[in-house]
C-alpha cells in the first residue's frame, strides 16, 4: 500500500524536472480568490519540500533541483528591490500579499539554511522580516510596500498567526520574542463561534487592544469591529475552510512554546474539539476554502500529532484527504476539483512536518 512519504517523493520529480528547466516554480492564482501570483509562493513551497528531502536522501538531483528554487528566491526577481518578495500582481491589493505571502518566503529560507546551508538564505529571511514595523503595544506586524516602506498592520488574522509561527523559527532572540507577545495578546485571544471553530475575521486581540490604543489607526479599527460584527454568521463556513490553516500554525507555535497557558485552556480545547464533530465535516463540505483550496486533512494530521490526538485521528484525517482531493487521472493528491492546481499541489509541502507513519488509502 502507498504511503504518503513515498507519494511525496514520487511526485516530487516533476518539481525538480520543473526548477531544473525554468529556475522556479509556475505561479498560480492564489486560489478562489483568483489574484495572480508571481512565482514565488509556489517556488517557496517547493523549496521547503526539496530542503527537507534532501536532508533525507543527500541525492543531488533534489540538492541541486533546491539550490535553483533557492537561487530564484535569493535574487532580484523575487526582491526587485531589495526589500521584500514579490508575491501578487493584482495592483489593487498590496503586491506583498500581507504578511501571509512573506511568512511562506521565510518559512522556505529557513528550511534551506538548515538542511541545505544555505547561510545567505537565512540572511534575506532575517532581512525580509525585520523590514515588517513592529506594534509594540498592539503585538502586530504591519504590512510593506515594495520599496520597503511600512504600510498599515495586516488586518487578517491567520496572517499574523502564521508569521509569528514562521518568524519564531528565525533563531533571532527578538523575532521570538515578538511572537511570544503575539501569543500573548492576541493569539490566545482569538475568537471562537460557540462550537469552537475559529472566526475568520477575528479581531487581533482584546476589543480595549483593538479600539481603545493610543496609535493612528482607531477609525481604521473601529471600522473593522463593525465589519466584524456584521460578517460573524455568514463567515461560518469560510471560517471552516480555514480552521486547519490555523491549527497548523498554532501547533508550530506549540513547538516553540510548548508550556503556554492557552495550549491547556477551555477555549484552545474547543478548537481541537470541534475537528471530531460530524457537524464540522458536514459544514467543511461546503467551504470553497476547504478541500478545494487548504489541504484541511494534511492540516489536522499536523496539529493531530502535535497536540496528542492519537493516531486513528490523524490517520483518517489523512484518508479524507486522499478521498477528496486525489486525482487518478494525473497523480496528484491535492488537485481534484480544486480552482487553482498549481498552487494547490505545491501545498503537499505542508505534510513534509509529519511523521512518515501515513498511509494513503480510502477507508476511513
Amino acid at each position: 500500500m502507498l504511503t504518503l512519504s513515498n507519494y511525496i517523493q514520487e511526485i516530487s520529480k516533476k518539481s525538480i524536472i520543473e526548477l531544473n528547466s525554468l529556475g522556479y516554480s509556475k505561479p498560480g492564482h492564489n486560489g478562489p480568490y483568483n489574484d495572480l501570483e508571481t512565482p514565488v509562493r509556489n517556488t517557496a513551497h517547493r523549496l521547503f519540500l526539496l530542503s527537507k528531502l534532501a536532508s533525507f536522501s543527500k541525492d543531488s538531483l533534489i540538492i541541486d533541483a533546491a539550490n535553483k528554487a533557492c537561487d530564484y528566491l535569493c535574487g532580484p526577481s523575487a526582491r526587485p528591490q531589495n526589500t521584500i518578495f514579490y508575491c501578487r500582481k493584482n495592483p489593487k491589493k498590496d503586491l506583498s500579499n500581507g504578511i501571509m505571502g512573506q511568512a511562506w518566503a521565510i518559512e522556505s529560507l529557513i528550511a534551506a539554511s538548515q538542511l541545505i546551508g544555505r547561510l545567505d538564505a537565512l540572511k534575506i529571511a532575517k532581512e525580509c522580516y525585520y523590514f515588517h514595523h513592529w506594534l509594540e503595544e498592539q503585538a502586530l506586524w504591519c504590512r510593506v510596500a515594495m520599496d520597503g516602506s511600512s504600510l498599515t498592520y495586516d488586518g487578517t488574522f491567520n496572517h499574523q498567526l502564521w508569521f509569528a509561527a514562521i518568524s519564531a523559527q528565525l533563531n533571532d532572540s527578538e523575532a521570538i520574542r515578538r511572537s511570544k507577545c503575539f501569543l500573548d495578546r492576541v493569539g490566545q485571544h482569538v475568537q471562537i463561534y460557540k462550537d469552537g471553530v475559529i472566526y475568520h475575521q477575528s479581531r487581533l486581540g482584546t476589543l480595549s487592544n483593538t479600539i481603545i490604543n493610543k496609535n493612528s489607526f482607531f477609525i481604521k479599527n473601529l471600522w473593522l469591529e463593525l465589519s466584524r460584527f456584521h460578517s460573524h454568521r455568514r463567515q461560518y463556513i469560510k471560517s471552516i475552510g480555514y480552521h486547519g490553516f490555523n491549527l497548523y500554525a498554532f501547533a508550530l507555535l506549540k513547538k516553540i512554546f510548548p508550556n503556554h497557558k492557552f495550549w491547556s485552556s477551555l477555549k484552545f480545547k474547543k478548537i481541537l474539539n470541534v475537528t471530531r464533530s460530524k457537524a464540522f465535516l458536514s459544514s467543511l463540505e461546503k467551504s470553497n476554502y476547504g478541500w478545494p483550496y487548504n489541504p484541511p486533512g494534511i492540516e489536522f494530521a499536523f496539529a493531530g500529532e502535535v497536540f496528542g490526538m492519537g493516531h486513528d485521528y490523524c490517520q483518517s484525517w489523512i484518508n479524507l484527504q486522499y478521498i477528496k482531493t486525489f486525482n487518478f487521472k494525473t497523480g496528484d493528491l491535492l488537485t481534484r476539483n480544486v480552482p487553482d492546481p498549481l498552487t494547490s499541489s505545491a501545498r503537499i509541502y505542508e505534510a513534509m512536518r509529519l511523521e512518515d507513519k501515513y498511509l494513503l488509502k480510502e477507508s476511513i
